[in-house]
């Protein structure tokens, strides 16, 4: 017990000093001391394809201001733990956020989140950061789901040990340590030839899995693209609407009655989703999305760069040498469509 409350404490004095941009913690850290401006959300799509520097860079030319900028997209995220994130930063930080504006993502015209709370609210492997700001009543309404007893039993544990930051690193810490290391074994196992790559790797992707860009892994991710893409999958497609229904437009409503702007921000996307998205189900999806949208006066911005699937390395993320050309031009669509001339700094 003593070596425990030990350890506890250095890793509270370390985690205090420790400020990660990227992460929800460390945004509370931040607008603690500052104002943020923009707020990106999302996927790894959008965690990768944002240049914040040069969205800082456009939108501070226009505000005739510095402005601050967070991109708190994460793999594997979700609704609900953005959800919770963003209302504890909305409540919490309220006098630093006035004047922000949020951004979801949006993908081959649809929401990146599509699920609503009677679905996971989280990704296998990555049940930690649903638990950080989650409240009594969330924990209530999440032991009310489907959810196996397992996973219930796993978040029950997670909630109530999650102000042990030694247990919480440790956790992250295997995560990371889970998906790297696989990414570079991958890499490793690549590197020794044909036969460990069929033999060592499979014949599949894992259902938490770092995309690669080597051949093998490329093949793998076309093989699942096919799948995803032929007649039958196409075929047996659920309608995601009402999207009122779904946790990212619940917290973009949250946000909006706590004053803060919000709006969807369009990401690159290779042909296979927009084939994916372009059913009769998914425009009838896609229609009712963009009614919603209008409906709650929430803008949607979209870069109109061209791309192809060349640009798409991995066949899922937009190439680094894009990144500047996509993020520029999304920050213009932003200023044309605000068309503020300029914002007052927050007091």
């Amino acid at each position: 017990m003593i070596v425990f409350l030990v350890a506890e404490f250095t890793v509270r004095a370390l985690d205090a000093r420790r400020v990660d941009p990227t992460t929800y913690p460390g945004a509370m850290k931040i607008a603690a001391r500052e104002s943020i401006d923009f707020i990106f959300t999302g996927t790894s799509r959008t965690a990768g394809g944002i240049a914040l520097s040069v969205w800082d860079e456009e939108l501070s030319r226009h505000e005739g201001r510095a402005v601050r900028s967070l991109n708190l997209a994460q793999p594997y995220s979700g609704g609900a733990p953005n959800y919770f994130g963003l209302r504890e930063l909305a409540d919490r930080r309220a006098r630093s956020l006035a004047g922000c504006t949020v951004f979801f993502e949006l993908s081959a015209g649809l929401p990146a989140f599509t699920r609503k709370w009677d679905d996971p609210w989280y990704f296998e492997g990555n049940a930690q950061i649903v638990v950080d700001y989650m409240r009594p009543a969330d924990l209530a309404r999440f032991l009310s789901t489907d959810e196996p007893f397992d996973r219930k039993a796993d978040i029950v544990f997670r909630y109530f040990t999650r102000t042990s930051r030694l247990l919480s690193l440790r956790r992250s810490l295997q995560r990371s340590v889970s998906w790297r290391g696989l990414a570079i074994t991958r890499r490793l196992l690549t590197a020794l030839g044909g036969e460990y790559r069929e033999n060592l790797l499979g014949a599949k992707l894992p259902p938490i899995r770092v995309l690669r860009t080597d051949e093998h892994g490329v093949r793998l991710q076309r093989e699942r693209i096919r799948a995803r893409t032929s007649r039958d999958a196409l075929a047996r497609q659920k309608p995601l609407r009402p999207w009122k229904e779904t946790i990212v437009c619940a917290a973009a409503i949250m946000l909006k009655e706590r004053g803060i702007a919000v709006a969807f921000h369009e990401v690159p996307a290779p042909s296979f989703a927009w084939t994916v998205n372009e059913t009769e189900t998914r425009r009838l999806d896609r229609a009712d999305f963009e009614a919603w949208a209008k409906g709650n006066d929430i803008p949607i911005i979209r870069s109109h760069i061209a791309v192809t699937d060349d640009d798409f390395p991995d066949l899922s993320h937009l190439a680094r040498s894009r990144r500047e050309e996509y993020t520029r031009a999304l920050a213009a669509d932003f200023v044309a469509r605000e068309g503020k001339g300029g914002r007052e700094p927050p007091d």
